[in-house]
């Protein structure tokens, strides 16, 4: 097998097309879709954001405060590809679904280029890590999800780069370390993930690919010395946008919920739990058990590597680099999160597919064919099932506002729209703090004002100061009637008028609700919404 430095002859066009063509099939399904969650206040707050404040972005938080609390994150790349989507595509969520599509296409080709660098132009290894990445469970929610693109982004950032200093460190040509640093620069500024990408390339080359020419580790040394470069300025960005919060968090090594995150992790890089359509794992060993799985994974991953530098062996140091090591570099790195998701499984899952490819490679007989089919059927299953949901949620919030559009024109003046759509719906976003932006501009023309919208505290983004800023009862009090829309656990959606009397004689209920003297809250406005459609005369549903 070819050293990891030579270059095999290009990967047969073939392999890209049907790669990529098989990662369009496996999400094709999702761009008819609507606006999810998060999204609508995202696309809200760029769809006018001014071209001439776009820099300022790069010393502050992306969010600037809209949540109510500033965010950690300096992403000023993830803000100009929403500002653009929003300019093209409006409130048209399918054309910013194919942005997702695009960008993740993007990262299979990316895949599928290191692998077959790697694997010394291994056609069956090749084509498995790439079908293996287009195919994985936990990519579903940051394709299906538009805000998910801060993952998509930086991940294709970070591939590019890792491709380009590859190449650079092989062949020189200024512009590959150019690009390769101008990849990076784009990427750490889409989200903070990026910076993996270069000590992990750093350490693939101590352990893996040391003995080489003093004119490599020149080059080598070159672009680790633009690295540097651009951490720096990215440091100085961070505190420039957060002060003394630039700081990484502390470790989560004691952390018992760390941990268990961990074995959900793990259990969606199976994958199992897709397949059984659990978000998480509800049923755990101690922490000290998982710590200590982890060291000895740790542990067995760094003497396999040790071994196969001290005897050269470059397939047997790239196999356990993108398997083990990798694993506790991005996943281990995951300890830090305060939160699980499996998006952020998306970076870590790009090294684990080069692993699986280099897996099938070294395995010279019908068995490597029998592993690379069995692993893909299990991946494409898995997918299929993690899927749907995001298939159907996105439909709903699409018919939702479609129903919100139609009916508002027609409401009185200062009647007001109560909604009490789903969260979440099979553990997968619908409109999870959308409101009030899901009932402004683009999504609706003309836009309703947020002081006629009432919905329950998880659809509005504040939802901590869901009470005091709604006033629920006092804004029904005022209302000259009202829409009143929900979505059921089926999908269904129900609607109905009320005009001004036929809201004054349904809110003693309401007000009845609200009898613990701490004013009303969600559970209470839902029961309320709940009844008044299975009673009301006039409702119709969608199914």
């Amino acid at each position: 097998m070819p050293d990891s430095l030579s270059r095999p002859p290009v990967a047969p066009l073939w392999l890209a097309v049907f790669s990529l063509g098989v990662a369009t099939a496996a999400f094709l399904p999702t761009l008819g879709g609507g606006f999810l969650a998060d999204d609508f206040v995202y696309v809200s707050r760029f769809f006018a954001y001014p071209w001439s404040d776009w820099p300022r972005l790069f010393t502050r938080e992306w969010s600037e405060g809209v949540w109510g609390f500033p965010l950690i994150e300096l992403r000023p790349v993830s803000a100009l590809a929403f500002m653009v989507d929003a300019r093209l595509w409006g409130a048209e969520a399918a054309g910013y679904r194919v942005t997702n599509l695009l960008l993740h296409l993007g990262v299979v080709w990316a895949v599928l280029r290191l692998t077959w660098r790697l694997s010394g132009g291994h056609t069956l290894g090749t084509l498995s890590a790439a079908l293996a990445f287009a195919l994985h469970p936990a990519h579903v929610e940051p394709v299906s999800w538009i805000t998910g693109r801060v993952d998509l982004l930086a991940t294709l950032a970070a591939l590019v780069f890792w491709n380009l200093a590859e190449g650079w460190s092989a062949a020189g040509g200024r512009w590959r370390a150019g690009g390769a640093l101008a990849a990076l620069l784009a990427g750490v500024f889409a989200k903070e993930l990026c910076l993996f990408a270069p000590p992990l390339l750093a350490l693939r080359w101590i352990s893996v690919d040391p003995r080489v020419g003093r004119h490599v580790w020149v080059r080598r040394g070159l672009l680790l010395a633009g690295v540097v470069a651009v951490a720096l300025l990215y440091t100085a960005a961070r505190r420039a946008a957060f002060g003394d919060g630039a700081t990484v968090p502390a470790s989560s090594w004691t952390s018992d919920d760390a941990w268990r995150r961990q074995a959900s992790y793990a259990a969606w890089i199976a994958p199992v739990l897709p397949l059984l359509q659990q978000f998480e794992l509800t049923s755990l060993p101690s922490a000290d058990v998982l710590r200590a799985v982890g060291v000895g994974v740790a542990g067995l991953s760094l003497a396999l590597l040790s071994l196969a530098a001290w005897k050269g062996n470059r397939r047997l140091g790239n196999l356990v680099f993108f398997t083990g090591i990798w694993w506790v570099g991005t996943i281990g790195g995951l300890l830090l999160v305060g939160y699980f998701s499996a998006r952020h499984l998306y970076f870590p899952t790009t090294g684990l597919a080069v692993g699986f490819g280099l897996a099938v490679a070294a395995v010279r007989s019908s068995r490597g064919r029998f592993i690379a089919a069995g692993g893909l059927l299990w991946l494409g299953a898995a997918h299929v099932v993690a899927v749907r949901p995001w298939i159907e949620n996105g439909l709903i919030s699409r018919r939702l506002t479609a129903t919100l559009q139609r009916e508002v024109p027609r409401l009185a003046p200062d009647a007001i729209v109560i909604v009490d759509a789903r969260e979440l719906r099979r553990n997968v976003f619908l409109w999870f703090w959308a409101c009030p932006q899901a009932l402004g501009r683009p999504f609706l023309e003309p836009p309703l004002d947020p002081s006629r919208v009432l919905t329950r505290g998880g659809l509005y983004f504040r939802p901590e100061q869901w009470q005091k800023d709604i006033q629920p009862l006092d804004r029904c009090r005022s209302a000259n009637g009202a829409l009143v829309v929900d979505t059921t656990d089926t999908g269904q959606i129900r609607f109905t008028t009320l005009s001004a009397a036929e809201l004054v004689k349904a809110l003693p209920a309401l007000a009845e609700r609200a009898n613990d003297g701490d004013g009303l809250h969600s559970p209470e406005l839902s029961g309320w919404v709940d009844t008044v459609l299975r009673t009301h005369p006039a409702t119709k549903r969608i199914p």
